[in-house]
């Protein structure tokens, strides 16, 4: 299953074929990624690749802690899980949850070429919204996640909702 929302768009026509191939002759993945360029709206100017880090597996635990292959970048094995949690219904952005169940099932590639563009829109879903939302989506997020997760990730789930607290509090701090 590949996503890529309307806005968003695949530069290398040879994409999907090249994640095929990765996944076919590794069958322990659960998913493969690749880096995209972020275009800002404003002036169209391309930033990263994101993710910004070297790293290029990454393991349920990596996950917890950031979305990192971005929406139209992953290409991701059909029936990994049969139904999504009931929490699954109530968030806003549904990558970074879907990225986790998949991992749950295999470790995520990320190729290091970049393949996709996503446009960085302030009218949308996501990127319209300002960063207390954003925390606050995180913060509920986590904990609906903690409670369906295996144990042996409760450790990084709480990690990652302390620093989501400590950002919404220098947030609400600003305003």
């Amino acid at each position: 299953i590949a996503r890529c929302d309307g806005d968003d768009y695949w530069t290398e026509p040879y994409k999907l074929a090249r994640q095929l191939d990765f996944l076919e002759r590794n069958p322990s993945y659960s998913s493969c990624g690749h880096k995209v360029w972020a275009k800002t709206e404003s002036d169209g100017i391309l930033l990263g690749p994101i993710p910004r880090i070297e790293q290029t597996i990454f393991t349920t635990k990596d996950m917890l802690d950031n979305c990192y292959p971005h929406n139209c970048s992953l290409l991701f094995r059909n029936k990994l899980f049969c139904s999504f949690p009931d929490f699954f219904f109530l968030l806003t952005g549904h990558d970074w949850c879907i990225d986790i169940l998949n991992s749950l099932k295999g470790p995520i590639k990320i190729l290091p070429e970049v393949m996709a563009v996503w446009r960085m829109r302030s009218d949308g879903l996501w990127g319209g919204r300002q960063a207390t939302f954003h925390l606050e989506h995180n913060i509920s997020f986590l904990k609906h996640l903690k409670d369906y997760l295996p144990k042996k990730y409760h450790r990084a789930v709480a990690k990652n909702l302390i620093k989501n607290y400590f950002l919404l509090s220098n947030e609400s701090l600003k305003q």
